[in-house]
């Protein structure tokens, strides 16, 4: 995408999150990206190439805790500072830290590929904040979710689990929702996704209670760079010759700077 196409403010804004946010790319049509590993179907991780999906994905569809879909708007290696956004805006619930902001501004980036995520999952007709387990209070995360997605209701989605921690396993009737969403599609929006057991819960009792399709919305893929798969993935991508700067163009449901549309650039 050319920068121009950009109005000012929308320069500006980038120019504040450039350096500090990674999308999450997967191209690899012209060999420019990843040989030895892909992406996972569902979360993105990276994963060895001959997987479909990575063991937690794989683990959580085996047992029917079910999203349709999921749709990171950035890569949060746990070694650079969007990671440490995720964190710091949770440690300090304000929206006057530059956290808050930084991860507001891929709000309203991420918004602009709405199109897309609705050309293939199909029209979205409510929208669910995943509640903390923790007991941390999710407003700003709600104030991100409808910068995200202006106008859809809101569910009133509870947690009722017995737990407290953090959730490393999915598990069924965690989670309650307190409106009538028979044979309704559901975007759920959470800020990070680890082992995506909350995401995964969350869906199977939004299924249970009668939703036609569950697709997930995080703000980040958190991931360990020491890992493998992500190793590998990091190093190809720096030989490559792409630039880690963040790229609104790069659409986050394709993985690529084209969205399903069939339109490349800005929306």
């Amino acid at each position: 995408m050319s920068s121009s196409r950009l109005s000012d403010v929308e320069q500006s804004l980038l120019r504040r999150i450039a350096f500090t946010t990674r999308n999450v790319r997967e191209d690899i049509e012209e060999g420019t990206l990843v040989s030895m590993v892909h992406l996972c179907g569902l979360c993105s991780a990276p994963v060895d190439s001959k997987y479909s999906y990575c063991f937690r994905c794989k683990q959580a569809t085996t047992h029917r805790s079910i999203v349709e879909g999921v749709v990171p708007l950035a890569f949060a290696p746990k070694d650079e500072q969007f990671y440490r956004d995720l964190v710091n805006y949770k440690r300090q619930p304000t929206k006057q830290t530059q956290a808050f902001q930084r991860l507001a501004i891929l709000t309203f980036f991420g918004s602009r590929h709405i199109p897309c995520l609705e050309y293939v999952y199909g029209p979205i007709d409510a929208l669910g904040i995943i509640p903390s387990t923790q007991g941390r209070s999710k407003e700003l995360l709600r104030m991100l979710a409808s910068t995200f997605h202006r106008g859809l209701p809101q569910l009133d989605i509870q947690y009722v689990g017995s737990g407290t921690g953090k959730r490393r396993q999915p598990a069924i009737g965690d989670f309650q929702v307190r409106s009538d969403i028979q044979g309704q599609r559901i975007l759920l929006f959470d800020d990070s996704w680890v082992t995506g057991a909350a995401v995964f819960s969350a869906a199977s009792d939004l299924h249970a209670a009668g939703a036609a399709y569950v697709v997930a919305v995080v703000l980040g893929r958190v991931l360990d760079p020491a890992w493998g798969p992500n190793q590998i993935y990091f190093k190809e991508w720096q030989k490559s010759g792409i630039s880690h700067t963040f790229d609104p163009n790069v659409c986050p449901v394709t993985k690529r700077p084209i969205c399903p549309v069939g339109r490349a650039g800005w929306l």
